[in-house]
């Protein structure tokens, strides 16, 4: 499955597809819930990289911290994402 920035998630549904509009907010409030819950560090490395659109190298060079330790952080902040989502009983065990 492709990423996807939030806001066009809306915009892959059909406008006439009512069903499919519904579907579309149901998951756009399912993610933001899930970023929501997950750690602030973890939290703060995902809003940057993918609401900010930095780079592993701008992000942290701005938290001053290695890259690899942003890598990781992403790595681990999606895993927590998903792991949120299933909680929720709204997504896919990992």
């Amino acid at each position: 499955m492709p990423i996807l920035p939030l806001e066009t998630v809306e915009g892959l549904a059909s406008p006439n597809d009512t069903a499919a509009i519904v579907e579309a907010k149901e998951t756009k409030a399912i993610v933001l819930d899930a970023v929501r819950a997950i750690s602030d560090h973890h939290c703060a490395v995902m809003t940057l990289f993918y609401i900010k659109d930095l780079t592993q190298k701008e992000i942290a060079d701005f938290i001053e911290v290695p890259v690899t330790t942003v890598n990781a952080r992403l790595h681990e902040a999606r895993k927590e994402a998903q792991r949120k989502e299933v909680e929720y009983g709204r997504g896919r065990p990992a």
